[in-house]
């Protein structure tokens, strides 16, 4: 078996891996957002466990008796309301009625994709391209998803598998590792060159490099857990 780490287009990155960072990050925005403006009209954080924005907003902020100090955060509410169902909906996926989380959270995006690029997002490797004419639309190698082919499978796929290649009836097997269907053949289309291999099997030993240790004596933790400043 080889084993080899997947890369993806980052268009497609960005309908999975990226959707769900992009939704987290919105996510804690969100609840940052909603704490501060809990904040601002003096009630604690705890209410969230029995009231949502909306409710909030019909109870307290639009209630007959509301102060003025209630009344002006009523727009900021209103606000919040919004997002909370927008992330509502956001969560069910990526489909095409929910791509408009790109365009509501737009900096969350640009700054998702500039740790990719600069390599500070941990489990992911930008490459520019894949073929060496094409041009910088960029893709993602998945380093946390390792998979492996067949060595025989790779070897032909290293000079050219032709679907159409009498193995394939024999290997149905094979079939799992390749897919013809956008092309008639399964080839190399680039190569990594100098310093961008190294960089790249360092960034992959960092995620998965590592070195085993003796577990410790349970007796000897308790005693050290036991140890206070005299």
């Amino acid at each position: 078996m080889l084993n080899y780490a997947p890369a993806v287009p980052l268009r497609d990155w960005l309908k999975v891996d990226g959707y769900e960072l992009v939704l987290s990050r919105a996510s804690a925005d969100s609840a940052s957002r909603i704490a501060s403006a809990l904040k601002t009209i003096d009630l604690p954080l705890s209410i969230l466990s029995s009231q949502t924005p909306a409710s909030i907003l019909e109870t307290y902020i639009r209630a007959d008796d509301a102060d003025k100090k209630l009344k002006r955060a009523e727009t900021k509410f209103v606000e919040l309301d919004q997002r909370v169902q927008q992330l509502a909906r956001w969560k069910q996926g990526y489909s095409a009625d929910n791509r408009d989380l790109f365009e509501h959270c737009e900096t969350i995006v640009q700054n998702l994709v500039k740790e990719l690029i600069h390599h500070r997002l941990a489990g992911y490797y930008f490459l520019p391209r894949l073929e060496a004419d094409s041009e910088d639309t960029g893709f993602v190698i998945l380093l946390r998803e390792v998979s492996h082919l067949p060595r025989d499978l790779a070897r032909l796929i290293a000079t050219g598998l032709d679907a159409t290649n009498a193995l394939l009836p024999t290997r149905s097997h094979w079939l799992a590792y390749i897919d013809f269907t956008l092309s008639d053949f399964a080839m190399p289309v680039g190569e990594l060159t100098s310093p961008q291999v190294e960089h790249l099997l360092q960034t992959f030993s960092h995620l998965f490099g590592r070195i085993g240790l003796p577990d410790p004596d349970n007796a000897k933790v308790e005693a050290l857990c036991a140890v206070r400043p005299q």
